[in-house]
């Protein structure tokens, strides 16, 4: 019998976001009769993490518990050097600026794997500051070019890695452990009955982190319009900006903050919307379209890049100009007026199915290992 192949992944924490969820179905749908796997984190825990998920796994976990100060930098290093040396891998697949800094400057016989969630930049300045974001999107674009195998999660972000920063990398799209769920009036229903929903006029749904690069406070802004009253807002997630997204929302938004059951609120939505002003391949965009939610984007190169998986004659929804409140509102009507019938959803639903899931995409990354 073969020997299997051991990979090493190596990430902050297991935070409940886009990457380690990405992370999660590679190693959930993976051949473990061809792999061994090992997780190994760098920071403790916090209250939104998934640690459990990964623990019903038949995988080792490895936990660091270092402090994040960039004083523990050299700490870090060490210990995570001393970890590999002893799990003693054939590949090391980092999934976030830290893990990939560390896996670049520590020398081995493995090969380096890292995915690339966003393109360096905008996306650093609003989790980290201006100042440390810049250092980020810099740090990232140098260790890039150490990576042996950098993967892109889309085949925007591909193009634009190679366009530039001069970075060839491999583009696997980003799945998501959705099963297919195309919903129905009834369903929707006595969804928002559990729920505690109230309300039977169209709902729109955004599933995201409350900070600039989702862009949030326009949808906000958008359903306080008056042109908007007769429509509902629901906004799931947390973030910084949160707290300012209560304060502006008008009564026709209802803002429930982090939630896990994340699906529930899709199925009782009738419809998706995002603001975003920067992606790489959105997990929110692809959960709502697991549950046939017609999608009203911004239009972004990640979001076209959705919309051109589909084949079908009848869309899988519109996008709108960036930041321009009239286009949306007239995208928005528009997909009302032609979104009336299950047909709409059973079309969204069938590009996730051939195009997203997780399982699709774990095989990827599988063959992406074998060919190591």
């Amino acid at each position: 019998m073969p020997k299997k192949k051991k990979v090493c992944f190596v990430v902050s924490s297991l935070v409940n976001e886009g990457p380690v969820k990405v992370m999660l179905n590679i190693i959930k749908y993976i051949d473990y009769s061809r792999f061994e796997i090992s997780v190994v984190t760098l920071k403790e825990e916090g209250s939104e993490s998934l640690i459990s998920d990964f623990e019903d796994l038949p995988i080792r976990i490895v936990k660091l518990n270092i402090k994040s100060k960039i004083s523990n930098i050299p700490l870090l290093f060490l210990r995570l050097r001393c970890v590999l040396k002893s799990i003693n891998p054939d590949i090391v697949h980092s999934h976030c600026p830290r893990s990939l800094f560390l896996v670049s400057i520590i020398n081995g016989k493995f090969k380096k794997y890292h995915t690339v969630h966003n393109f360096p930049g905008l996306v650093d300045r609003a989790l980290y500051g201006n100042v440390k974001g810049a250092i980020v999107e810099n740090i990232m674009k140098f260790t890039l070019k150490r990576i042996d195998k950098p993967i892109s999660c889309g085949h925007n972000l591909q193009g634009l890695m190679q366009e530039k920063l001069r970075i060839p990398t491999i583009a696997i799209n980003n799945g998501v452990d959705f099963e297919v769920f195309v919903n129905s009036d009834d369903k929707r229903l006595k969804m928002k009955e559990s729920l505690g929903l109230l309300g039977s006029r169209k709902c729109f749904v955004f599933v995201g982190r409350f900070s600039k690069e989702k862009n949030p406070l326009f949808l906000v802004d958008a359903f306080s319009s008056g042109e908007l009253k007769d429509f509902d807002l629901l906004m799931v997630g947390d973030g910084p900006l949160l707290a300012e997204a209560k304060n502006r929302a008008s009564s026709n938004i209802k803002i429930v903050g982090f939630r896990r059951n994340v699906r529930d609120y899709l199925i009782a939505s009738d419809f998706f919307v995002s603001s975003s002003i920067t992606e790489g391949m959105p997990n929110s965009v692809l959960e709502a379209m697991s549950v046939g939610l017609p999608l009203l984007l911004s239009d972004i190169p990640s979001h076209r890049e959705i919309f051109s998986y589909n084949s079908n004659d009848i869309p899988l929804g519109f996008l709108y100009q960036e930041n321009s409140i009239k286009d949306f509102e007239q995208k928005l009507k528009l997909l009302v007026e032609h979104a009336g019938d299950s047909e709409f959803s059973d079309v969204v639903a069938g590009c996730f199915d051939r195009c997203f899931t997780a399982r699709r995409m774990s095989l990827k990354y599988q063959k992406a290992y074998t060919a190591s």
